[in-house]
């Protein structure tokens, strides 16, 4: 064995050895071992050897060196290039061999070692985790960290040690100080399910992440001025935070959402509601009729304004070629536009006191107000009303409009108008219903006993129900059914090659009906009379389908709802002929981009990273993540036939729907 000697050679003289076996990331944790020596100087001596030059090569101890000579480098430095260093020196021995040694049987201390070292330095020495980060060169996250898992539960740190639980995983239970529920959370679990994320969720399923709706809405500061406490996960990248209490949240959302709702009904509307979520989409309650005043001077100015500043805008916005700053203006600027139209609003007041306000809390945290809804209960009051109206400026002329029995004049319902899709502009909701009255076609025409029905429904209506001895023989608002012979016309405003799918669908099947009859239309009546029944009850089915107008607009809100029940009576799955395309996202903010890539699952980061990237890249990622996720926007999707009723709880005037926090 060769002889070690210990002495002591000035910096200038100590040269790194090629002999040295470490030469990948020889220079990592530089900062922190520069750090260590700085504190608690030289721990472990450098191993040399000296060469024919006078020169000390350093065997063993690269990375010491180094730090000693960044550290000589530092203006006023203690360690100069004349410092004496102490080193072992080396008479006989292979130097690759020595180097090799050293770093192989060097052993890194174990993270469970390390947590136990900080905790007390930090407990017992009453250091900061500042100064113990700045005094081994460590960060201060990482200490904090190592202090976190230093509450883990000992009998889950023992198996740590072991091997029996690993670091992602104590990472996920720190999110907890409870040594019961961390140990539930992980050994009251099969070993299949106990993944980081799975451990992590199981601890945070009765707190409320801090970006959660209902906290955007309600303000963290409101929520921590009522008691509430907080839960930070240092290890999650984001370093999420969660309000520990749930139910306070709840609670507080509640009475601001009850105190909004309040405020509305006083208006002078007959009811209020409110809901922590829009489950009233499928709620088609009809409306009343609403007037629109003109625009002040200064409102018609603040709109001109607005309107060239979109115009001049517009194209940079829908190609992602805007900075976040101005995507922002832009929005705000459609959103103040959106506000001032809703300000010429207006309802009659002897009409308001029988329909009321729904105050819904949407997916972004924002409230939105459906004004003049008309319950079913209130239905034939309002009509009552309006017969009286009807009666006291029109009386009886004779021709027939009075009922024979009681005299009384039936005023037809005015048609109702439109509830506003939750974010999306008319035009995109005009192309996109258009889109699914195309698909209700191609599937009517695919089933000829309810192309049947719907003609029955539809001749019916006009022929026996329109006596005013019935008292309801208006049809318009009862069908979308137009049996005139009339050519739909499908134009969308903006195409989308995307989503033409159906459109070409439904001209295969009109060719392939073409095909069957004669060439001159002359010759069609004889042919129909002649037809089997089979050929004609398909003919009249796809002919029924064609007269199926279900466009949603302001002047066609009643078409849409009767277009829905169709779509509850087939089926009918929009998943199957629509997408989200580039061109739809290209048509919506891109915060709705984020709110349907999350509705549709999926994965958070994704969803921030939508969020966080301009707006061409965000269409790109979400275009990616969403496909054949079988997301649709609301008004697309079909509600089940026999959908079970929500649960409402009455208070006095208002109704409280309370459901879980997502």
């Amino acid at each position: 064995m060769s002889k070690i000697e210990i002495i002591t050679v000035p910096l200038s003289k100590l040269v790194p050895s090629k002999s040295n076996v470490r030469r990948f990331q020889s220079e990592a944790g530089l900062t922190e071992l520069c750090a260590s020596i700085r504190s608690h100087g030289l721990l472990q001596n450098l191993t040399v050897r000296k060469n024919d030059k006078g020169k000390y090569e350093v065997v063993a101890g690269a990375r010491r060196l180094a730090a000693l000579s960044a550290l000589a480098r530092e203006e006023g430095a203690s360690i100069t290039k004349h410092t004496l260093i102490p080193v072992h020196l080396l008479d006989a021995q292979n130097d690759t061999e020595v180097s090799l040694a050293e770093n192989t049987v060097r052993e890194n201390m174990h993270v469970a070692d390390q947590v136990e070292a900080f905790r007390k330095l930090i407990e017992d020495e009453g250091m900061t985790p500042e100064n113990v980060g700045d005094r081994f060169g460590i960060s201060h996250m990482t200490v904090r960290r190592r202090v976190k898992l230093a509450k883990i539960s000992p009998r889950i740190m023992d198996e740590f040690r072991v091997g029996g639980v690993t670091l992602q995983q104590m990472e996920a239970l720190a999110v907890a100080d409870d040594h019961a529920a961390q140990e539930d959370a992980f050994f009251g679990q099969p070993e299949y399910n106990r993944a980081a994320h799975h451990l992590r969720q199981r601890l945070t399923s009765e707190k409320l992440r801090a970006d959660h709706r209902f906290v955007e809405f309600l303000g963290l500061g409101a929520y921590l001025a009522a008691g509430g406490t907080l839960t930070q996960d240092l290890f999650s990248e984001d370093d999420e935070r969660y309000l520990d209490n749930k139910a306070l949240v709840i609670r507080l959302v509640s009475d601001r959402m009850e105190a909004a709702a309040a405020e509305v009904q006083a208006e002078g509307w007959k009811w209020s509601e409110f809901y922590l979520s829009d489950q009233d989409r499928y709620d088609h309650l009809p409306v009343i009729d609403s007037f629109k005043r003109e625009h002040t001077n200064a409102e018609s100015a603040e709109v001109a304004e607005i309107m060239a500043f979109v115009t001049e805008h517009e194209a940079a916005y829908e190609a992602g070629q805007m900075t976040d700053d101005e995507q922002t203006e832009y929005e705000l600027k459609l959103a103040r536009m959106d506000e001032i139209d809703a300000m010429c609003i207006g309802y009659a007041p002897e009409e308001m006191v029988f329909a009321g306000v729904r105050v819904i809390l949407n997916h972004y945290g924002e409230i939105k107000i459906r004004r003049g809804l008309v319950k079913k209960e209130d239905q034939h009051d309002l009509a009552a009303h309006r017969r009286g109206q009807l009666q006291a400026v029109e009386p009886d002329d004779g021709e027939g409009d009075a009922h024979p029995e009681t005299g009384e004049v039936y005023s037809p319902p005015s048609p109702v108008e439109a509830e506003p899709s939750e974010g999306y502009s008319a035009a995109l909701t005009e192309d996109l219903t258009h889109v699914r009255t195309a698909a209700l076609a191609y599937e009517v025409s695919e089933r000829p006993e309810i192309g049947l029905a719907l003609a029955v429904h539809t001749l019916g209506l006009r022929s026996l129900y329109l006596s005013p001895s019935h008292g309801y023989g208006y049809t318009a608002d009862q069908t979308c059914i137009r049996i005139n012979a009339a050519k739909q016309e499908r134009t969308l405003n903006t195409q989308d090659d995307d989503n033409m799918a159906v459109f070409f669908a439904r001209r295969e099947q009109r060719e392939k009906l073409q095909a069957l009859l004669p060439g001159e239309r002359a010759d069609f009546f004889d042919w129909c009379m002649m037809a089997d029944q089979a050929t004609l009850l398909t003919l009249l089915t796809f002919c029924v389908a064609d007269q199926i107008d279900g466009t949603a607009s302001s002047a066609n809100a009643t078409n849409a709802r009767q277009a829905d029940k169709i779509a509850e009576v087939i089926g009918l799955d929009m998943s199957k002929w629509w997408k989200p395309s580039d061109g739809f996202f290209k048509r919506i903010t891109k915060k709705m981009i984020g709110a349907a890539a999350s509705e549709a699952g999926v994965a958070r980061e994704v969803v921030s990273s939508i969020l966080d990237a301009p707006k061409a890249d965000a269409i790109r990622i979400a275009g990616d993540a969403m496909e054949g996720k079988g997301w649709v926007p609301p008004f697309l999707r079909t509600r089940p036939m026999f959908a079970p009723s929500l649960s409402v709880a009455a208070n006095d005037d208002v109704a409280v729907l309370v459901i879980a926090a997502e």
